[in-house]
């Protein structure tokens, strides 16, 4: 009985630390308690913080669209757009998480017309 409320215990311990270092991580990369990417314009328009993100679900996390949807209009080059991670094409329903895409990562954004060139 000992021994299964030690593991336990370690068990919880470990957890919470892991959820602490996240947190952590979060506050120092975004400046908040959410997750959140860094949204950069291709064409050096600058770049944008775009937080309150769920970058851990593969199934139902925020996606693509999401991040356009928190965009303002005057931020970036003309639509529609395109999105990249790593020099991949991002599909706009697919999951954040799905790409790997971790906390603070920068995403590329360029209009759709430049991408085409």
């Amino acid at each position: 009985m000992k021994i299964l409320a030690a593991v336990l215990l370690m068990v919880l311990c470990s957890t919470t630390m892991g959820e602490e270092k996240q947190k952590s991580a979060r506050e120092q990369r975004c400046g908040t308690d959410t997750d959140c990417v860094t949204v950069k314009d291709a064409t050096g328009g600058g770049q944008l913080l775009v937080d309150g993100l769920d970058l851990s679900d593969k199934k139902a996390g925020h996606t693509v669209a999401t991040v356009e949807q928190r965009l303002p209009g005057w931020f970036g080059p003309k639509r529609p757009l395109d999105f990249h991670f790593d020099g991949e094409l991002l599909n706009r329903e697919v999951p954040l998480a799905m790409y790997d895409i971790k906390i603070a990562d920068v995403i590329e954004m360029s209009s759709r017309k430049e991408s085409e060139l």
